[in-house]
């Protein structure tokens, strides 16, 4: 895996100087046991992407497939890129 972009001083860049990405954010009523989850954590969540542009992630989550009824909610979140693209 490469090494992540650095400063001169050699510290890792942690800025937002890369530009962003997008991704869409699918939270389910269980979680991957099929046990109800009454709240939103890690366990019932999955993040599908990267998308480009908000408009691509916009496209792909429109295109998911219907009648999945355990999902509760889906939305785009956007990503602060760690590299140049």
């Amino acid at each position: 895996m490469p090494d992540l972009p650095r400063n001169s001083d050699g510290d890792i860049i942690t800025s937002a100087e890369f530009g962003e990405t997008h991704a869409v954010r699918i939270t389910y009523n269980t979680d991957p046991d099929g046990k109800w989850v009454d709240f939103e954590d890690d366990s019932n969540q999955t993040l599908h992407g990267p998308f480009e542009s908000e408009a691509e992630a916009m496209q792909w989550l429109e295109a998911y497939p219907d009648g999945d009824k355990d999902i509760k909610d889906m939305d785009i979140i956007t990503i602060n890129r760690v590299r140049p693209v």
